[in-house]
């Protein structure tokens, strides 16, 4: 009988129609245990299940906060000044400019202008 995975391993999904391929996420941590276990010559079985959290936006943490870009290792110029590339729709403040960007840097659609307020610009 399948188990619950603990909260730890478990990885954030969203797809919301808009996005039909969704988006995938666990930590740098978790990551690198998964990336042990798959090259492990011991390890026999591995398992892993994939859950719809709908209460989660894509390239936004639990509280419906933006994630910032962190890739590791650092990229300078980009780390931590940009939107993460995960966010959907595109956000004109990814480290990337997209071929779907719309024209407008106002919510819902780009969160630009309010990074900016956020700054002081």
């Amino acid at each position: 009988m399948p188990t619950t995975p603990p909260a730890r391993h478990r990885l954030a999904c969203r797809t919301d129609g808009l996005d039909p391929g969704g988006s995938v996420r666990t930590t740098l941590a978790d990551g690198a245990t998964l990336k042990a276990a798959l090259v492990s010559k011991t390890a026999k079985r591995i398992t892993a299940s994939l859950g719809l959290n709908t209460s989660q936006y894509a390239g936004a943490d639990v509280f419906g906060r933006a994630l910032l870009y962190t890739p590791n290792p650092y990229q300078r110029g980009s780390s931590v000044s940009h939107w993460d590339t995960i966010a959907f729709p595109n956000q004109l403040m990814e480290p990337a400019i997209n071929r779907d960007l719309l024209h407008s840097v106002t919510k819902p659609a780009d969160l630009t202008f309010e990074l900016r307020k956020d700054i002081g610009w």
